[in-house]
């Protein structure tokens, strides 16, 4: 069951003795590091390794793809407390169960939900945080990118996602990290199927094809992933000028 009891310690005269149990603290236990980057090289895998390489960042091309979801790198700073005789350590995991998503248009918010999720993190080792990966899907919903391309055409736009984790300790406290603000470029032209992803050109036609982590999200795509996804309107060559059929 989830701890509610920190919003009445001050009310029952107990605050510190609840405050020493362990009740939220809203953003100084859980904090979200980064956006982690995929490895295409490893079936797409992302690792909670807050020295790996990060976004800063994304891009969704509304050609190729309708929303916009993410992996977010968590980090976990408590330690476990009480007598060592008698300690818990496993109360200090935080397992997630949501994520708050607020999406900004310059000063105007355009979209405000929660997300269920799933995804742990251990406690912290002494100073040393322990990290944990948690996925928003979606971040940008259908709905949001129509109106933003709506309101500002496929030339596209910067928009701001507001995420904060939320998760629950095995020892039933609510935790949630502070804030994390990632910008979301939104652009393609969806009525004429012109997308906005940057291109890669193969060495030669006859190459693999070496498909993005997320389609229409965030990296240079393959000319002939862009080109199979527009039904062929776009036009794919290979380095050497000569037409991918």
């Amino acid at each position: 069951m989830k701890n509610h009891l920190c919003g009445v310690a001050v009310v029952l005269g107990l605050t510190a003795l609840l405050f020493g149990a362990g009740c939220a603290d809203n953003g100084q236990t859980l904090f979200i590091r980064q956006v982690p980057v995929p490895d295409p090289e490893d079936k797409c895998v992302v690792a909670p390794d807050p020295s790996g390489p990060a976004l800063f960042s994304g891009t969704l091309d509304a050609v190729l793809a309708t929303t916009y979801r993410q992996f977010f790198l968590v980090g976990n700073q408590m330690v476990p407390r009480g007598d060592a005789a008698r300690l818990r350590p496993e109360t200090s995991r935080v397992q997630f169960y949501e994520t708050a998503v607020e999406i900004y248009d310059g000063a105007v918010q355009v979209d405000s939900f929660t997300v269920p999720g799933s995804g742990f993190v251990d406690h912290a080792s002494d100073t040393t945080p322990s990290f944990g990966l948690v996925e928003v899907n979606p971040i940008l919903t259908a709905n949001t990118v129509d109106a933003v391309l709506n309101q500002h055409g496929p030339q596209g736009v910067f928009v701001v996602a507001r995420i904060s984790v939320h998760g629950i300790t095995l020892g039933g406290t609510d935790v949630k990290s502070g804030v994390f603000d990632f910008p979301i470029f939104v652009c393609g032209d969806r009525a004429n199927k012109i997308p906005c992803i940057a291109e890669v050109r193969p060495t030669s036609c006859q190459d693999d094809l070496n498909f993005a982590c997320k389609r229409g999200q965030d990296v240079p795509h393959d000319c002939r992933e862009i080109k199979a996804a527009t039904g062929g309107k776009f036009v794919c060559k290979d380095s050497s000028g000569a037409t991918c059929e």
